[in-house]
């Protein structure tokens, strides 16, 4: 058992997921998606894991967290240009909306994630209609 997957079953509310499963996650979520890149050996990493729980709970479930472990997955690190870990991307609407390096307490995730669940995003708004005019 990978350290990743002895902290998988403590973090229940927060998966670990890897390969194709991290694009189809931003692509078929249509609310907010937190994802956490680290590495089991850091102790930020399992700590960032930790914490995310709790933005879970006090979210309410409102928005999707995943960790992703870059030892595993090299290419996503390349591919979303992580440097540092953890690195936290916050997506909504399928488009990356905010970025965090570095350990983060619960209270900054639950403030950025709360922008993104307690307001409509104006870019997705249906078009106004025109007046009706006699």
């Amino acid at each position: 058992m990978t350290a990743w997957q002895a902290i998988r079953e403590v973090l229940q509310d927060v998966p670990l997921i890897e390969g194709e499963e991290v694009e189809n996650v931003i692509q078929a979520t249509e609310g907010p998606v937190l994802l956490i890149f680290g590495a089991a050996w850091s102790a930020p990493c399992r700590r960032q894991a930790v914490l995310a729980v709790d933005v879970f709970q006090k979210m309410n479930g409102r928005v999707k967290i995943f960790t992703v472990d870059i030892e595993g997955s090299r290419h996503l690190a390349e591919h979303f240009e992580i440097h540092s870990i953890p690195t936290l991307i916050a997506f909504h609407h399928k488009v990356e909306r905010q970025r965090f390096i570095g350990l983060q307490p619960a209270e900054v995730l639950v403030a950025a994630l709360s922008r993104f669940t307690t307001r409509r995003d104006k870019s997705h708004r249906p078009p106004r209609s025109s007046p009706v005019t006699d």
